[in-house]
């Protein structure tokens, strides 16, 4: 049993055949795929096996032409080969295992060794034609393309025994089937990279927002999602053990990633890369991809005295997943939205105010956002809270650049299910000149803002969106079957 690795640019699919990988460079998505046939079938169909094997050896070569990382076993018959090719797998750390079903196989070869599996799984009834034409439909030609009841006799078995799985149909060569085995991946990757995030919450919760505080919720336990409380002494003693001379260095870096307001002091933009550099310290420190900051108890820390606006800006472009007022739920979807369609495609808002007239919704935050959505070069902004006390500092301010776009939120329903509520829509080339901060006017797709409005409370909707390039309907839905949880499109 041999598994390929596209870092050594090959992959090898069965026996001593081997596909040259070309290496991609723009994609941390992995394909693991195990195809099986029917071990029943070795002595009255001697020639079956190495017949399925040439048929899936081509099934390789084309996916491996796709902007995924592909890793096949080699064609697994019986329960000891599927075994096996499953650890393997899973020990390459696929964003989803696609089952193969080259041939019917009965669930009991294969429902033991997947029940227990915490790898996303796909589901795929592979045959050789796309068509079948009814002249030279033959013996041989059905026993070439029967699989699609073995997927139907393991999805039968899996589904009443709550195993969550997704399913793929269609013929390979075929773009759209493509497209939705993209999209597959991505949604397994968002569900492994939410694990994985290592969260963090620095300056705790913002009191008494409840909405956001999903982390007793059934559905967060069962993800396994493990969440880091960052004493605020930790993070400033970072921050005074932050080198002067890098400081200066980002300082003059901000000049180039910025537009600089003539009201901000340079002591202000010297505090904001200060703050960047140690926040960035904090992340590393904990191996951690996304951090909810809560801007009240940082702010009223006299020796940070910011709210990190710029900082997690930046950090955002970069691939961190970010959430206002400690939220580290959103900010760890975020994480795991960047990796999978990437982090130049995923921001942070939130719904501010309804323009009832124009049916469109003012998306805002104060002062923070993925300064790689920026229809414009972001500004660096001067910015100022009095609350124990009057405190000044640096924010981001900038539009999102127009386009279409997918609000999302991460919540969870009366049954503490996990619950994902998209809103599609399209981000409106309006200028907004006396309203700064990171803003943008967004029209929703479907008509009547009355109503959706109404709908997404009903659904018990949060305040704090994930806003994502693109139609991303398809993936979001994928996410929740895999996951188990509910979704709902409000198009």
């Amino acid at each position: 049993m041999s598994i390929g690795k596209v870092a050594t640019s090959k992959i090898s699919v069965a026996g001593s055949q081997t596909f040259v990988k070309k290496r991609i460079s723009d994609t941390h998505l992995k394909l693991g795929i195990i195809p099986v046939v029917f071990d029943f079938y070795d002595n009255p169909y001697p020639r079956l096996r190495s017949d399925l094997w040439r048929f899936f050896s081509q099934v390789a070569s084309d996916l491996n032409k796709t902007n995924l990382s592909i890793l096949a076993s080699d064609i697994a018959s019986g329960k000891d080969e599927i075994q096996k090719a499953s650890q393997l797998l899973s020990g390459e750390n696929v964003d989803i295992l696609l089952l193969a079903h080259l041939c019917y196989v009965p669930s009991g070869q294969i429902a033991p060794i997947l029940l227990d599996h915490k790898v996303p799984l796909l589901l795929w009834s592979a045959q050789p034609e796309m068509q079948l034409n009814p002249e030279y439909l033959d013996g041989n030609a059905i026993l070439m393309n029967h699989s699609v009841h073995g997927t139907m006799d393991i999805a039968n078995v899996l589904n009443r025994h709550s195993r969550k799985y997704g399913v793929i149909s269609g013929h390979w060569q075929n773009e759209k089937f493509i497209a939705e085995l993209h999209q597959w991946v991505q949604a397994g990757c968002v569900l492994r990279k939410m694990v994985e995030a290592n969260p963090l919450v620095l300056g705790g919760r913002f009191k008494d927002m409840l909405d956001l505080q999903l982390e007793h919720e059934d559905f967060i336990q069962e993800l396994g999602v493990k969440k880091t409380i960052i004493d605020l002494q930790e993070y400033v003693d970072l921050v005074n053990m932050v080198d002067e001379s890098l400081v200066q260095d980002r300082v003059q870096y901000y000049t180039h990633l910025f537009d600089l307001d003539k009201t901000l002091s340079p002591q202000l933009a010297r505090k904001s890369a200060k703050n960047e550099l140690a926040l960035r310290q904090l992340l590393k420190r904990y191996q951690s991809r996304a951090i909810g900051v809560n801007f009240v108890n940082l702010i009223n820390q006299t020796e940070v005295a910011d709210p990190l606006h710029v900082a997690v800006s930046i950090l955002m472009s970069e691939g961190v997943g970010y959430g206002a007022e400690g939220d580290w739920e959103t900010a760890m979807m975020m994480s795991a939205l960047q990796l999978a369609l990437g982090p130049k495609c995923v921001g942070f808002t939130e719904i501010f105010s309804v323009d009832y007239v124009n049916q469109r919704l003012l998306l805002k935050h104060w002062g923070e956002g993925n300064i790689s959505l920026a229809w414009e070069k972001p500004r660096l902004a001067y910015s100022e809270l009095d609350n124990i006390k009057k405190m000044e500092f640096a924010v981001c301010d900038f539009q999102y650049k127009p386009g279409v776009y997918t609000l999302l939120n991460l919540t969870a329903n009366n049954k503490s299910e996990g619950q994902l509520v998209s809103i599609p829509g399209v981000v409106e080339a309006v200028k907004l000149p006396s309203c700064g901060g990171v803003r943008a006017m967004f029209k929703p797709e479907r008509g009547g803002i009355e109503k959706l409005l109404a709908d997404y409370s009903y659904l018990g909707g949060g305040h704090h969106l994930v806003i994502m390039k693109g139609d991303m309907d398809s993936v979001c839905k994928k996410i929740s079957i895999l996951a188990g949880w509910n979704y709902f499109n409000l198009r």
